[in-house]
């Protein structure tokens, strides 16, 4: 048994430091009868054998690091130590919350019950509310869970400690899936036979996940020559190669693969450190060719494989800390490239998370894109923030204005964006819940698509309960930008050109239609327009809009079906499916494509639409009744035309459109069996 601790008073750190055994085994107890940990409480108890506690030491040692530099780093192992200590893969979500909050109280209780004598008051109630903390975030009840694959060595566990703690606290419900074998076939056949997954990341040279860069990574006799350090490079990068490629051809989501910085783990002693030096210039070596090589590699894949760079880690803090152990047990012992590199992966998963889907970022000027107050005197623009923004405007995102303030202050004199880079601006003193149906009305969106970005905590609250489906940012921190910023790195720019330009030219046909003299008729008015339309069997370099036109459409969206590239590819090749691209244009410009068909010919008399969409840019043309026209001419006797309408949610806009057209709704679906197809509207050029 422990020695009696001495009375006397002391603080909270010092008492986790001198007695962090005794503190373990407080915790210990509160975990027998648990059947993970039974067998070893008791052994322990029967033994006094000090390994036993050894991972409720480690909870200790990280309570008391944390509550001696505030490091929430620190804070995050201790709830990443809790989660892991509680998790049972098949109990209840229910039950393992109730576990939670009864092992928290039964901890404080342990450990105030145990050293409270050698606290003071406030001590003691510093301990019980970090305690308290902690645990409520253990506690959390999460989101549905993000299927997510690492490939790679003990890094992703370091990585995977240090972000499970907040992503928790976001509501992100994380499905780690972990391919740790050193050898690559290996690695390969379980690639083959996993799945599905959302996010991937893949670091092929980090520590000792590649067996062949084990050479440059110990001293060696002599100098690696450019040449062994090349023929070193292809051998290394035959074997990623052949990953990355199995990968692209599996899975059609986020894949980011990691460059190298190829580090040497060290605990700070003399001979760690000696070691690193004396295989740095081979390593150097080695990492500029591989760093080159991958680049050139990626250049060649799909848009959906991206690079983590660690490079820019490397150039701001150096080898010897970035490879330098801050934590070190027998079961956890992360760097600090590992912790930086945390950032950048829970970046990547809160952008996939939280921003997949959405259209439009609502953002407010004051404080948010420039400091200070506009019309109070001169602002200092946020270069890197509104850079930030225009890499989303010119991948497809739009932005919009909401902010309070005279519309007549506002400059954007030395900034990095201007007025043309908003499709939307709502400056005026109305609280800004109400911009929201504005900028719905005004642009066809609905607000599940929209981002609001503020600096100001009650702005963001009054969002938040106004509008639960607007996702709302703080301006004033850094991980909104991170995010963002990764969001941006992982959209393609869009395959019809540019949407801020088409979203103006949407308004001023908009407002040509809406100050035409009130004599003029509505069919006239609107063939003063020039509205083109080209229905055609669709290209294959098509295939990436329309992939990506019926995975963002929502509400003209017959069945809400989405959709992979690959999946389109094989209906086109497929003798009984033809796939369909409808082009728009009017004297404002060129809209690109707006509309996405796919027919499957069932047998000799049936055509089913499995797939329908067209872009609310277009809404109010009768563009969509053209498009059915054409289809119902591949229809006609002895055949007959069955499309598909599903509910979503957001597609209730296009709900009556095949009962509008003559369909005849039933069982199976809405049928067509006309013999005359009506003329297209009148102010409509439709080819061919």
């Amino acid at each position: 048994m422990a020695a009696v601790i001495a009375q006397q008073p002391s603080t909270l750190v010092d008492v986790l430091q001198a007695h962090r055994f005794e503190a373990a085994v407080a915790l210990m107890q509160n975990v027998l009868g648990w059947e993970k940990y039974d067998a070893g409480v008791r052994a322990w108890q029967a033994t006094g054998d000090p390994a036993l506690p050894l991972e409720m030491i480690g909870f200790v040692d990280c309570l008391r690091d944390f509550l001696a530099t505030g490091d929430r780093m620190f804070r995050s192992l201790c709830i990443y130590q809790k989660l892991r200590q509680t998790y049972e893969p098949d109990i209840s979500s229910q039950a393992l919350r109730a576990r939670r909050l009864e092992l928290g109280r039964a901890d404080a209780a342990a450990l105030k019950s145990r050293f409270g004598p050698l606290l003071s008051s406030a001590e003691a109630d510093r301990l019980e509310a970090t305690l308290e903390d902690i645990f409520q975030v253990v506690q959390y009840r999460l989101a549905p869970r993000l299927r997510t694959l690492f490939i790679g060595d003990c890094l992703y566990t370091e990585i995977f400690h240090l972000m499970l703690p907040e992503c928790v606290e976001d509501g992100i419900g994380l499905d780690p899936t972990f391919f740790v074998s050193r050898n690559p076939s290996e690695v390969r056949r379980q690639i083959a036979e996993a799945g599905p997954f959302d996010l991937i990341f893949y670091s092929p040279f980090t520590y000792r996940f590649a067996p062949d860069l084990d050479g440059i990574l110990e001293p060696q006799p002599g100098i690696l020559s450019e040449a062994g350090a090349a023929a070193l490079v292809e051998r290394v990068m035959a074997e990623v190669t052949l990953t990355v490629d199995l990968l692209v051809r599996r899975f059609e989501v986020p894949i980011f693969i990691h460059n190298a910085v190829l580090v040497r783990r060290h605990d700070g002693s003399a001979a760690e450190v000696a070691i690193a030096i004396r295989t740095r210039q081979a390593r150097e070596l080695v990492r500029r060719l591989l760093n080159q090589r991958l680049a050139d590699y990626l250049e060649t894949l799909p848009g959906h494989v991206f690079l983590l760079d660690e490079m820019p880690l490397l150039e701001e803090y150096g080898e010897m800390r970035l490879a330098r152990k801050f934590y070190d047990t027998d079961h956890l012992h992360p760097t600090w490239l590992g912790r930086f590199l945390s950032r950048e992966v829970l970046a990547a998963v809160r952008a996939y998370f939280f921003l997949r889907g959405r259209k439009l970022i609502m953002c407010d000027l004051d404080n948010t894109l420039w400091e200070g107050v506009a019309g109070e005197g001169e602002v200092r623009h946020f270069e890197s923030r509104q850079r930030c923004l225009r890499r989303l405007r010119d991948k497809g995102v739009l932005l919009a204005i909401s902010s309070k303030n005279e519309s007549r202050s506002v400059s954007w004199e030395n900034g990095v964006l201007n007025a043309q880079d908003f499709v939307h601006a709502e400056i005026n003193w109305d609280p800004k819940a109400t911009h929201v149906g504005r900028i719905e009305a005004a642009l066809d969106l609905k607000a599940s698509s929209f981002v609001f970005i503020d600096d100001r905590p009650d702005e963001r609250e009054l969002m938040r309960l106004s509008h639960a489906d607007v996702r709302v940012l703080d301006a004033t921190s850094v991980d909104t930008w991170g995010m963002l910023e990764r969001w941006a790195q992982t959209l393609t720019p869009p395959a019809d050109g540019d949407r801020t330009r088409q979203y103006h030219e949407r308004t001023q046909r908009q407002q040509f239609l809406q100050t035409a003299p009130p004599t003029v008729e509505h069919d006239a008015l609107l063939a003063t327009l020039d509205l083109r339309v080209a229905i055609e069997r669709a290209a294959p370099d098509v295939l990436e809009r329309l992939t990506e036109l019926i995975n963002r459409t929502n509400q003209f969206n017959m069945t809400g079906r989405r959709i992979a590239r690959q999946q389109l590819e094989t209906w086109q090749q497929a003798p009984d499916h033809e796939v369909w691209a409808v082009r728009a244009a009017d004297r404002f410009g060129d809209t690109g494509t707006i509309a996405a068909v796919v027919l499957q010919f069932v047998d000799d008399h049936r055509i089913e639409i499995p797939v329908f969409v067209l872009s609310c840019r277009v809404f109010g043309y009768h563009i969509e009744h053209a498009i059915i026209n054409r289809l119902k001419r591949l229809a006609l006797p002895p055949r007959h035309l069955v499309g598909w309408w599903k509910p979503t949610g957001s597609n209730d806009f296009c709900r009556w459109v095949y009962r509008d057209q003559g369909f005849v709704q039933g069982e199976a679906g809405w049928t067509w069996q006309g013999d005359q197809v009506p003329a297209d509207a009148a102010w409509l050029r439709v080819a061919p």
